[in-house]
């Protein structure tokens, strides 16, 4: 008899707490965070040091492709480089142009890729800067 009371009361209180727990949940719940904004926040404010392991793991997190299609488009990418190009050009020139057929989102300051060019050798320089 002791023991169903028992089981009443805890019933009853975790009844309770159920609801307080899906008030939280709603609470919280419209204010939602992403990896890229925790990711953010760990190397804003250097705590990748204090968390090595959550730094590592969020960074490969953000790596991951939502689908399929990125990875099945990069490789497509490569198999079309490698078939024009693989005989003919350098394994650094690969990697490079890889790059940057598939990051094609990340924007370019061509000013900026020209000056460096332009540092390499005194008659780029002289060719390339118009200042």
């Amino acid at each position: 008899m002791q023991y169903q009371n028992y089981d009443k009361q805890t019933t009853d209180f975790d009844s309770e707490n159920d609801n307080e727990i899906s008030e939280n949940y709603v609470e919280t719940s419209e204010n939602k965070i992403t990896c890229l904004q925790i990711l953010n926040i760990l190397s804003s404010y250097d705590l990748q040091h204090a968390f090595p392991n959550l730094f590592k793991t969020y960074k490969a997190l953000g790596t991951i492709p939502v689908s399929s299609s990125s990875a099945e488009r990069s490789f497509s990418k490569v198999k079309l480089i490698k078939t024009r190009l693989g005989s003919t050009t350098s394994q650094c020139r690969m990697e490079s142009l890889f790059m940057l057929s598939m990051e094609r989102d990340i924007p370019i300051n061509k000013q900026e890729v020209i000056d460096k060019f332009a540092e390499t050798s005194s008659l780029l320089k002289k060719n390339l800067m118009f200042k």
